[in-house]
């Protein structure tokens, strides 16, 4: 997993989650005949086209984590609304995106052994850099790992710190 990102390209094209006429007009663009209803392959095809998202191309799962969550924040009873994005869903999909890459960086660092998880020996070693990068009240690498490691396999994946850093509300910071 090599991000190598150009952060402020995707700042410069994710900035549609904070300014609500540039996030209009994006939404209006992929969704050409007004459903206000996104298909994850419509964002997929706009990734895939849009010039400077290579990173979400090459490592898919942070798009569709991005999708899923933004699905979390407001469940449905409709079929059609939990299998699509809504216009009032967009601007935190973007902001999950920009939170998830983010979020991946930090793991790859962490990921010292270039495994795509991360063992507990390796995660108390990088604990000390962990706690510079992320604004939260993590109390101890023990407790941090069992925390983290979900599945309890002994094993840190990016699924389980991308899900960890959601449910704990963790913001972006400049890395």
């Amino acid at each position: 997993m090599k991000m190598n990102v150009d952060m402020s390209t995707i700042d410069n094209i994710l900035s549609g989650a904070f300014d609500p006429i540039t996030r209009n007009a994006l939404f209006n663009s992929l969704d050409p005949i007004g459903s206000g209803n996104l298909k994850y392959s419509s964002i997929l095809k706009w990734v895939n086209k849009t010039k400077g998202l290579e990173v979400f191309q090459r490592n898919n799962f942070l798009l569709l984590h991005a999708f899923n969550r933004s699905k979390c924040l407001k469940p449905s009873n409709s079929q059609l609304e939990n299998e699509t994005l809504q216009r009032s869903e967009f601007g935190d999909f973007l902001k999950h995106l920009r939170q998830n890459l983010f979020f991946a960086q930090i793991f790859e660092r962490m990921d010292t052994e270039g495994k795509v998880k991360i063992t507990r020996p390796i995660f108390e070693k990088i604990w000390p850099q962990l706690r510079t990068l992320i604004k939260t009240e993590i109390v101890s690498p023990e407790m941090t790992f069992s925390e983290l490691d979900r599945d309890g396999n002994g094993v840190i994946t990016i699924g389980e710190f991308l899900d960890w850093a959601w449910k704990r509300q963790l913001t972006a910071i400049k890395i």
